[in-house]
């Protein structure tokens, strides 16, 4: 199922922690019209927390995201397995106007 693009929220603290769950899945930070990132973690609330304030994800910030998307996925599905990497892929592919960067990298954290 790709991301739906109407369901994308802001990308600020208060978004992450009103609509984002405490679950394992798939998630994408965009700015106008370009991905920035796509990853997938354990639990998509702290690792996007992580994003907007960790010294590791600078390079992200630089870029300037205004928003991000997300769907929850088992567990078993993902942490850095080809199937995650083929989802992410069909996620890209599928969402109206967001082309990939290079940038784009799978997240295992």
């Amino acid at each position: 199922m790709p991301f739906v693009p109407n369901d994308f929220h802001g990308f600020n603290r208060n978004a992450i922690l009103t609509d984002v769950p405490r679950f394992s899945g798939v998630y994408g930070i965009f700015r106008e019209g370009v991905w920035i990132y796509v990853g997938e973690a354990g639990d998509m609330q702290a690792r996007l927390i992580q994003h907007l304030t960790a010294d590791d994800s600078a390079d992200i910030r630089a870029q300037m995201p205004i928003g991000f998307t997300f769907e929850r996925v088992a567990a078993e599905s993902n942490c850095a397995t080809e199937r995650a990497d083929c989802r992410i892929e069909s996620h890209l592919q599928s969402a109206d106007g967001l082309k990939p960067t290079p940038s784009i990298r799978p997240d295992s954290r």
